[in-house]
Protein backbone atom coordinates (compact mmCIF):
# COMPACT_ATOMS: atom_id res chain seq x y z
CA UNK A 1 0.00 0.00 0.00
CA UNK A 2 1.22 3.51 -0.78
CA UNK A 3 0.09 6.93 0.38
CA UNK A 4 1.37 10.37 -0.61
CA UNK A 5 0.24 13.99 -0.60
CA UNK A 6 1.16 17.22 -2.38
CA UNK A 7 0.26 20.89 -2.15
CA UNK A 8 -0.69 22.22 -5.56
CA UNK A 9 0.62 25.78 -5.10
CA UNK A 10 2.27 27.95 -2.48
CA UNK A 11 -0.76 30.13 -1.92
CA UNK A 12 -3.65 30.21 0.51
CA UNK A 13 -6.57 28.05 -0.54
CA UNK A 14 -4.58 25.77 -2.84
CA UNK A 15 -5.89 22.18 -2.74
CA UNK A 16 -3.96 19.40 -1.04
CA UNK A 17 -3.89 16.32 -3.26
CA UNK A 18 -3.75 12.79 -1.86
CA UNK A 19 -2.89 9.65 -3.86
CA UNK A 20 -3.09 6.18 -2.39
CA UNK A 21 -3.34 2.52 -3.35
CA UNK A 22 -5.39 -0.35 -2.01
CA UNK A 23 -4.17 -3.88 -1.28
CA UNK A 24 -4.08 -5.06 -4.93
CA UNK A 25 -2.23 -1.87 -5.95
CA UNK A 26 -5.06 0.07 -7.62
CA UNK A 27 -4.43 3.82 -7.30
CA UNK A 28 -6.93 6.48 -6.23
CA UNK A 29 -6.77 10.28 -5.92
CA UNK A 30 -8.58 12.68 -3.58
CA UNK A 31 -8.33 16.33 -2.46
CA UNK A 32 -8.50 18.42 0.68
CA UNK A 33 -9.67 21.96 -0.04
CA UNK A 34 -8.53 24.33 2.75
CA UNK A 35 -10.83 26.85 4.39
CA UNK A 36 -8.94 30.10 5.00
CA UNK A 37 -11.02 30.96 8.07
CA UNK A 38 -10.54 27.51 9.63
CA UNK A 39 -6.99 26.17 9.13
CA UNK A 40 -6.87 22.41 9.57
CA UNK A 41 -10.52 21.89 8.63
CA UNK A 42 -10.02 21.36 4.90
CA UNK A 43 -13.02 19.96 3.04
CA UNK A 44 -12.42 16.42 1.80
CA UNK A 45 -13.23 15.52 -1.82
CA UNK A 46 -13.46 11.67 -1.89
CA UNK A 47 -11.16 9.30 -3.73
CA UNK A 48 -11.74 8.50 -7.40
CA UNK A 49 -9.99 5.97 -9.63
CA UNK A 50 -6.51 6.90 -10.87
CA UNK A 51 -5.01 3.60 -12.12
CA UNK A 52 -5.96 -0.09 -12.14
CA UNK A 53 -3.24 -1.60 -14.35
CA UNK A 54 0.16 -1.36 -12.68
CA UNK A 55 -0.19 -2.71 -9.12
CA UNK A 56 1.71 0.18 -7.55
CA UNK A 57 3.61 -0.25 -4.29
CA UNK A 58 5.17 3.19 -3.68
CA UNK A 59 4.02 6.62 -4.88
CA UNK A 60 5.14 10.24 -4.68
CA UNK A 61 3.68 13.49 -5.96
CA UNK A 62 5.28 16.82 -6.80
CA UNK A 63 4.17 20.10 -8.32
CA UNK A 64 5.85 21.58 -11.39
CA UNK A 65 6.89 25.23 -11.43
CA UNK A 66 3.79 26.02 -13.52
CA UNK A 67 1.43 24.40 -11.00
CA UNK A 68 0.91 21.05 -12.74
CA UNK A 69 0.86 18.04 -10.42
CA UNK A 70 3.12 15.13 -11.34
CA UNK A 71 2.73 11.62 -9.90
CA UNK A 72 5.52 9.04 -9.62
CA UNK A 73 4.82 5.38 -8.86
CA UNK A 74 6.72 2.10 -8.50
CA UNK A 75 4.95 -1.05 -9.65
CA UNK A 76 5.16 -4.55 -8.16
CA UNK A 77 8.33 -5.44 -10.12
CA UNK A 78 10.16 -2.22 -9.25
CA UNK A 79 9.61 -0.21 -12.42
CA UNK A 80 9.18 3.56 -11.99
CA UNK A 81 6.40 5.36 -13.89
CA UNK A 82 5.13 8.94 -13.98
CA UNK A 83 2.26 11.00 -15.35
CA UNK A 84 1.42 14.70 -15.02
CA UNK A 85 -1.40 17.19 -15.42
CA UNK A 86 -1.36 18.81 -18.84
CA UNK A 87 -3.53 21.61 -17.48
CA UNK A 88 -2.68 22.81 -13.97
CA UNK A 89 -5.39 21.91 -11.47
CA UNK A 90 -7.32 19.69 -13.91
CA UNK A 91 -7.22 16.04 -12.86
CA UNK A 92 -9.11 15.14 -16.04
CA UNK A 93 -6.04 16.20 -18.07
CA UNK A 94 -3.44 13.75 -16.75
CA UNK A 95 -1.07 12.42 -19.40
CA UNK A 96 -0.69 8.68 -20.05
CA UNK A 97 1.85 6.86 -17.90
CA UNK A 98 5.47 6.97 -19.11
CA UNK A 99 8.14 4.61 -17.77
CA UNK A 100 11.63 5.51 -16.62
CA UNK A 101 14.58 3.30 -17.48
CA UNK A 102 14.61 1.64 -14.09
CA UNK A 103 14.10 -1.61 -12.24
CA UNK A 104 14.08 -3.11 -8.75
CA UNK A 105 13.07 0.13 -6.99
CA UNK A 106 11.09 -0.10 -3.74
CA UNK A 107 10.64 3.53 -2.68
CA UNK A 108 10.28 6.90 -4.43
CA UNK A 109 10.12 10.55 -3.37
CA UNK A 110 10.30 13.90 -5.16
CA UNK A 111 11.08 17.53 -4.32
CA UNK A 112 11.38 20.74 -6.31
CA UNK A 113 14.68 22.55 -6.80
CA UNK A 114 15.17 26.30 -6.42
CA UNK A 115 15.05 26.67 -10.21
CA UNK A 116 11.72 24.85 -10.39
CA UNK A 117 12.99 21.49 -11.67
CA UNK A 118 11.60 18.41 -9.97
CA UNK A 119 14.17 15.96 -8.63
CA UNK A 120 13.25 12.32 -8.06
CA UNK A 121 14.87 10.01 -5.49
CA UNK A 122 14.43 6.23 -5.55
CA UNK A 123 15.85 3.39 -3.46
CA UNK A 124 16.22 -0.25 -4.43
CA UNK A 125 16.11 -3.52 -2.52
CA UNK A 126 19.90 -3.42 -2.10
CA UNK A 127 19.71 -0.15 -0.14
CA UNK A 128 21.09 2.00 -2.97
CA UNK A 129 19.59 5.43 -3.62
CA UNK A 130 19.53 7.10 -7.03
CA UNK A 131 18.36 10.49 -8.26
CA UNK A 132 17.58 12.22 -11.53
CA UNK A 133 16.31 15.70 -12.36
CA UNK A 134 13.69 17.06 -14.70
CA UNK A 135 14.77 18.98 -17.79
CA UNK A 136 12.74 22.17 -17.45
CA UNK A 137 9.92 22.88 -19.95
CA UNK A 138 10.17 19.39 -21.43
CA UNK A 139 6.86 18.04 -20.12
CA UNK A 140 4.51 20.81 -21.25
CA UNK A 141 1.75 20.11 -23.75
CA UNK A 142 -0.86 22.63 -24.98
CA UNK A 143 -3.38 19.80 -25.46
CA UNK A 144 -3.55 16.22 -24.15
CA UNK A 145 -1.03 14.09 -25.99
CA UNK A 146 1.17 11.08 -25.49
CA UNK A 147 4.32 12.24 -23.69
CA UNK A 148 7.78 11.45 -24.91
CA UNK A 149 9.47 8.62 -22.99
CA UNK A 150 10.56 9.87 -19.60
CA UNK A 151 14.22 9.16 -20.36
CA UNK A 152 14.11 11.90 -23.01
CA UNK A 153 13.19 14.63 -20.54
CA UNK A 154 15.24 13.81 -17.45
CA UNK A 155 18.93 13.71 -16.59
CA UNK A 156 20.61 10.28 -16.24
CA UNK A 157 20.38 8.46 -12.92
CA UNK A 158 23.09 9.39 -10.40
CA UNK A 159 23.87 7.43 -7.23
CA UNK A 160 23.82 8.82 -3.68
CA UNK A 161 26.51 6.65 -2.13
CA UNK A 162 27.83 5.89 1.38
CA UNK A 163 24.77 4.37 3.00
CA UNK A 164 22.14 1.62 3.02
CA UNK A 165 18.67 3.17 2.74
CA UNK A 166 15.34 1.35 2.41
CA UNK A 167 12.95 4.30 2.08
CA UNK A 168 13.39 7.95 1.06
CA UNK A 169 11.44 11.16 1.75
CA UNK A 170 12.41 14.57 0.35
CA UNK A 171 11.36 18.20 0.88
CA UNK A 172 12.69 21.64 -0.02
CA UNK A 173 13.85 24.01 2.72
CA UNK A 174 13.60 27.81 2.83
CA UNK A 175 16.93 28.23 1.02
CA UNK A 176 15.60 26.27 -1.94
CA UNK A 177 17.82 23.29 -1.10
CA UNK A 178 16.45 19.75 -1.03
CA UNK A 179 16.72 17.82 2.23
CA UNK A 180 16.54 14.05 1.94
CA UNK A 181 15.63 11.63 4.72
CA UNK A 182 16.01 7.85 4.60
CA UNK A 183 15.57 4.76 6.75
CA UNK A 184 18.66 2.65 7.28
CA UNK A 185 19.23 -0.81 8.73
CA UNK A 186 17.05 -1.36 11.79
CA UNK A 187 14.81 1.60 10.94
CA UNK A 188 17.41 4.23 11.88
CA UNK A 189 16.61 7.68 10.45
CA UNK A 190 19.31 9.33 8.32
CA UNK A 191 19.49 12.69 6.57
CA UNK A 192 21.53 14.44 3.90
CA UNK A 193 20.97 17.66 1.96
CA UNK A 194 22.05 19.77 -0.95
CA UNK A 195 24.92 22.07 -0.07
CA UNK A 196 24.21 24.15 -3.16
CA UNK A 197 20.83 24.87 -4.77
CA UNK A 198 19.93 22.83 -7.86
CA UNK A 199 22.64 20.22 -7.22
CA UNK A 200 21.60 17.35 -9.45
CA UNK A 201 24.67 15.08 -9.34
CA UNK A 202 25.71 13.99 -5.81
CA UNK A 203 29.06 12.75 -7.14
CA UNK A 204 30.13 16.36 -7.75
CA UNK A 205 32.29 17.49 -4.83
CA UNK A 206 30.76 20.05 -2.49
CA UNK A 207 27.19 19.71 -3.74
CA UNK A 208 25.67 17.21 -1.28
CA UNK A 209 26.39 16.26 2.32
CA UNK A 210 26.93 12.60 3.25
CA UNK A 211 24.33 10.46 5.02
CA UNK A 212 24.29 11.13 8.77
CA UNK A 213 22.01 9.66 11.47
CA UNK A 214 19.35 11.84 13.07
CA UNK A 215 20.12 11.39 16.75
CA UNK A 216 17.19 11.13 19.17
CA UNK A 217 14.78 10.10 16.41
CA UNK A 218 12.43 7.20 17.26
CA UNK A 219 13.95 3.74 16.85
CA UNK A 220 12.81 1.04 14.43
CA UNK A 221 11.01 3.31 11.98
CA UNK A 222 9.16 1.67 9.10
CA UNK A 223 7.85 4.81 7.34
CA UNK A 224 8.85 8.47 7.19
CA UNK A 225 7.06 11.41 5.58
CA UNK A 226 8.11 15.07 5.40
CA UNK A 227 6.62 18.38 4.28
CA UNK A 228 7.24 22.10 4.71
CA UNK A 229 5.40 23.93 7.48
CA UNK A 230 3.21 26.39 5.54
CA UNK A 231 3.25 29.63 7.53
CA UNK A 232 6.82 30.67 6.87
CA UNK A 233 8.15 27.81 4.78
CA UNK A 234 11.08 27.73 7.18
CA UNK A 235 10.55 24.53 9.15
CA UNK A 236 10.19 20.97 7.92
CA UNK A 237 7.54 18.78 9.55
CA UNK A 238 8.35 15.07 9.86
CA UNK A 239 6.14 12.14 10.77
CA UNK A 240 7.62 8.72 11.49
CA UNK A 241 5.85 5.39 12.00
CA UNK A 242 7.61 2.61 13.93
CA UNK A 243 7.51 -1.17 13.46
CA UNK A 244 5.02 -1.32 16.34
CA UNK A 245 2.85 1.29 14.55
CA UNK A 246 3.59 4.10 16.97
CA UNK A 247 3.45 7.52 15.28
CA UNK A 248 5.85 10.35 16.15
CA UNK A 249 6.15 13.92 14.86
CA UNK A 250 8.89 16.55 14.99
CA UNK A 251 10.02 19.74 13.28
CA UNK A 252 13.39 20.59 11.77
CA UNK A 253 13.60 24.29 12.49
CA UNK A 254 16.55 25.57 10.48
CA UNK A 255 18.32 24.83 7.22
CA UNK A 256 21.58 23.79 8.86
CA UNK A 257 22.79 20.21 9.14
CA UNK A 258 22.68 19.59 12.89
CA UNK A 259 20.80 17.50 15.44
CA UNK A 260 20.10 20.71 17.34
CA UNK A 261 17.75 21.72 14.53
CA UNK A 262 15.12 19.16 15.55
CA UNK A 263 12.44 19.59 18.17
CA UNK A 264 11.57 16.80 20.57
CA UNK A 265 9.85 13.87 18.84
CA UNK A 266 6.34 13.75 20.27
CA UNK A 267 4.14 10.66 20.07
CA UNK A 268 0.73 11.00 18.43
CA UNK A 269 -1.96 8.49 19.50
CA UNK A 270 -2.94 6.94 16.22
CA UNK A 271 -3.42 3.22 15.45
CA UNK A 272 -2.16 4.09 11.96
CA UNK A 273 -0.59 1.59 9.52
CA UNK A 274 0.55 4.06 6.82
CA UNK A 275 1.19 7.81 6.99
CA UNK A 276 1.60 10.78 4.63
CA UNK A 277 1.88 14.49 5.43
CA UNK A 278 1.21 17.61 3.38
CA UNK A 279 0.63 21.27 4.10
CA UNK A 280 -2.20 23.70 3.58
CA UNK A 281 -0.41 26.49 1.75
CA UNK A 282 -0.71 30.05 3.01
CA UNK A 283 0.15 32.04 6.09
CA UNK A 284 -2.64 30.54 8.20
CA UNK A 285 -2.24 26.97 6.97
CA UNK A 286 -1.87 23.72 8.83
CA UNK A 287 -0.11 20.42 8.26
CA UNK A 288 -2.44 17.57 7.34
CA UNK A 289 -1.53 14.01 8.35
CA UNK A 290 -3.31 11.35 6.29
CA UNK A 291 -3.21 7.76 7.46
CA UNK A 292 -4.84 4.37 7.07
CA UNK A 293 -5.73 1.97 9.87
CA UNK A 294 -5.76 -1.83 10.03
CA UNK A 295 -9.20 -1.96 8.40
CA UNK A 296 -8.08 0.18 5.47
CA UNK A 297 -10.08 3.23 6.53
CA UNK A 298 -8.54 6.60 5.66
CA UNK A 299 -8.13 9.09 8.53
CA UNK A 300 -6.72 12.56 8.91
CA UNK A 301 -5.31 14.65 11.72
CA UNK A 302 -4.43 18.33 11.34
CA UNK A 303 -1.49 20.03 13.06
CA UNK A 304 -1.88 23.81 13.51
CA UNK A 305 1.07 25.67 12.04
CA UNK A 306 2.84 27.21 15.02
CA UNK A 307 5.99 28.39 13.26
CA UNK A 308 6.46 32.14 13.50
CA UNK A 309 8.64 34.83 15.05
CA UNK A 310 11.88 33.46 16.44
CA UNK A 311 12.81 29.80 16.70
CA UNK A 312 12.57 30.05 20.48
CA UNK A 313 8.86 30.78 20.10
CA UNK A 314 8.13 27.48 18.36
CA UNK A 315 6.16 24.95 20.36
CA UNK A 316 8.53 21.94 20.58
CA UNK A 317 5.83 19.36 19.87
CA UNK A 318 3.01 20.80 17.72
CA UNK A 319 -0.40 19.93 19.16
CA UNK A 320 -2.54 17.65 17.03
CA UNK A 321 -6.30 17.46 16.72
CA UNK A 322 -8.21 14.20 16.97
CA UNK A 323 -8.14 11.66 14.13
CA UNK A 324 -11.29 11.66 12.03
CA UNK A 325 -12.32 9.05 9.47
CA UNK A 326 -12.69 10.34 5.93
CA UNK A 327 -15.78 9.17 4.06
CA UNK A 328 -15.73 6.94 1.03
CA UNK A 329 -13.26 4.40 -0.25
CA UNK A 330 -11.01 2.21 1.88
CA UNK A 331 -7.38 1.77 0.84
CA UNK A 332 -6.61 -1.83 1.72
CA UNK A 333 -6.96 -4.16 4.71
CA UNK A 334 -3.80 -4.83 6.72
CA UNK A 335 -2.94 -7.87 8.83
CA UNK A 336 0.52 -6.88 10.10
Amino acid sequence: MALTAETAANQAGAPLGVVGTNGPGDAFRAHLNPEAAHPGNAVFVPFTGFDTLHEFRSMATGVNVDGRVEVFAIDRIGQLWHRFQIVAGADSSFSPWAKFDSSAFVSVSVARNQNGALQVFASNASGQVFTRTQVLSSDTFPTPANPKPAVDTWTPWAALTNGWISQVAAATNSLGRIELFGLGIGGVLFQRQQLKPNATDPSTAGTWSEWAPVNHAPAHLREISVTTAPATGRALFLAGLTDSFQLFEAMKLTDTFSDADFTHWGQVPAGIRHIAVGNEAGSSGAVQMIGTNSAGSVLRNSVPDRVGGTIDAVVPTPPSTAWTTLPGRQLGVFTS
